[in-house]
């Protein structure tokens, strides 16, 4: 079996054999859990880490559950990694715990003094000798024996954004995800590599779980734009991509579709044929790509013949070819800004008989068109006009908005310092609502208050003993809480209302969870 795990729909399982996906029989807290993690044992056990706690399915379809009623193990699980020896290290919302496979049982301490145990939200990655835990703004690393353990210092800049997933190549070589993109770290040689446009990657949107290294060595990555991998000692250059091109889903002319038969053809010449009369509807496609990749959150674009510019489509619409003319036009479709994806189609329109009987018609048709044209082109050129002052209003408020504060002569931080910058910090987010940007970085509010990013960094990690982004999403969750309270919902969706509170779809589900400790649906539920 194939098991796929996800966020708040719980684990199925699909056998190749039979072609069918199933939920998985015998336990039905899989129905609903959150999956953040999926390993296998050395004796060949499935572990699944989920909100549930541990599900450790065998060969014989057989599953305990390992959870905080019947273990030491907390709830917030991040993942489980099982180094050589057969040792489990348990990654959770409050640090690191082991598992050992001879007594069966997951333990709390053991620990060297210093060790980075106590961190929470760690999640866990190793291979060989070498292993690594990461939060959401810090790595770390350590030797399977914790003899030699500490932080992973990185070039700044790197490490600025959110990580999303670790994989290790080796000792002191790490793959690495932020939001950002795809990094490479050579820590002997105190090298860094970012893989981007330049090595086929067109899309830095990557989220958690997205690197595996297998056991040759090759790295497959899991982008916005598809499927990426990496072979050892290619370089940059060895990034490839199994992007397909786009295919034509379905053809429309008048209301009825040209069938499997013709829509096969079209496929294969890259020619679509159309008949033609005065009272042609016109011709409506459907695109999609044959890949791996779940479609409901990609965008496809199209241009027909000479236009200027592409034209979006959401996955799973249609798109219209209004007025096509006789004769020869080119179609060209592909993935939203992505090359390598694009197919040209010729759309040959051809007339049919009842075109030669419409013929009287085509003055009148043609006059009317021309009036239609000018009226619809001074309509939009009103509509410029009003749009052109209002994003020119638009544009001068958020220039003032934009202005930046004085800049703090840099001095040590100590305590009374610490207490003003939290102070302002406060009173700013508070009044300006910041958090609401999705796209908010530290470096924003540091520039807003006049301090450096690092100085700001401090004062979270050593006086609120808090990290920025748990900081934020606080404001974030209550702003969604005041959402739900003013009667929002009934216009909104839950996804919609977490984006106006300034969430990414990415991590608002994984936050709610973690810190709510139920869902936005559950939620929801109990405040009615």
């Amino acid at each position: 079996y194939f098991y796929v795990g996800s966020y708040d729909a719980g684990m199925l399982r699909y056998s190749p054999a039979t072609g069918r996906t199933e939920r998985i029989p015998g336990e039905p807290k899989l129905d609903y859990a959150t999956i953040t993690g999926v390993t296998l044992s050395p004796q060949g056990d499935l572990w699944v880490s989920s909100s549930e706690g541990i599900f450790i399915i065998d060969s014989h379809g057989k599953i305990r559950n390992i959870n905080e009623r019947n273990s030491q193990l907390p709830m917030g699980l991040r993942n489980v990694w099982f180094d050589a020896h057969g040792t489990g290290w348990v990654g959770t919302r409050y640090g690191l715990l082991h598992y050992f496979s001879a007594e069966d049982v997951i333990k709390e301490g053991g620990f060297p003094k210093g060790f980075f145990n106590s961190f929470p939200d760690l999640t866990i990655r190793g291979r060989g000798d070498e292993l690594v835990g990461f939060d959401r703004t810090t790595l770390m690393h350590s030797d399977i024996q914790m003899s030699h353990y500490g932080p992973v210092t990185l070039p700044e800049g790197v490490l600025d954004e959110v990580i999303t997933d670790v994989a290790v190549e080796g000792k002191g070589l790490y793959w690495i995800v932020t939001e950002k993109g795809l990094f490479h770290w050579d820590e002997k040689k105190r090298q860094v590599v970012h893989y981007g446009l330049g090595s086929g990657i067109t899309s830095s949107a990557m989220d958690i779980t997205s690197l595996t290294l297998d056991d040759k060595g090759t790295l497959w990555v899991t982008s916005g734009d598809g499927l990426k991998y990496w072979q050892r000692g290619t370089g940059e250059k060895g990034v490839k991509s199994l992007t397909r091109s786009v295919l034509i889903d379905d053809v429309t002319v008048n209301g009825r579709s040209i069938g499997n038969g013709a829509l096969l053809e079209a496929n294969d010449l890259k020619r679509i044929g159309v008949g033609w009369n005065v009272l042609m509807e016109g011709v409506v496609v459907k695109v999609n790509i044959p890949d791996y990749v779940p479609g409901e959150n990609r965008l496809y674009e199209y241009r027909i013949d000479g236009d200027d510019s592409w034209h979006i489509v959401p996955y799973g619409s249609e798109f219209s070819l209004p007025g096509m003319m006789l004769g020869s036009h080119t179609l060209k479709v592909r993935l939203a800004g992505i090359a390598q994806t694009e197919s040209a189609f010729c759309v040959v329109v051809t007339p049919t008989m009842l075109a030669y009987f419409e013929g009287a018609l085509i003055i009148i048709g043609i006059i009317l068109l021309v009036l239609w044209m000018a009226y619809r082109r001074r309509t939009h050129e009103l509509l410029d006009e009003r749009n052109d002052i209002v994003d020119a209003l638009i544009y001068s408020e958020e220039k003032r908005n934009e202005e930046k504060t004085e800049k703090y002569r840099k001095v040590s931080i100590n305590e009374e310092e610490c207490k003003d910058i939290v102070s302002r910090m406060t009173a700013y987010i508070e009044k300006e609502k910041p958090y609401t940007d999705p796209n908010l970085k530290m470096s924003d509010i540091a520039e807003h208050l006049g301090i450096s990013t690092s100085r700001l960094s401090q004062t979270f990690q050593l006086y609120l003993k808090q990290n920025y982004y748990d900081f934020i999403n606080g404001y974030r969750l209550a702003e969604f809480k005041r959402l739900i309270a003013a009667g929002e919902q009934q216009r909104y969706t839950i996804t919609a209302l977490s984006e106006r509170s300034g969430f990414k779809r990415s991590n608002f589900f994984t936050t709610f969870r973690k810190v709510e400790g139920m869902t936005p649906v559950e939620y929801l539920r109990s405040v009615k």
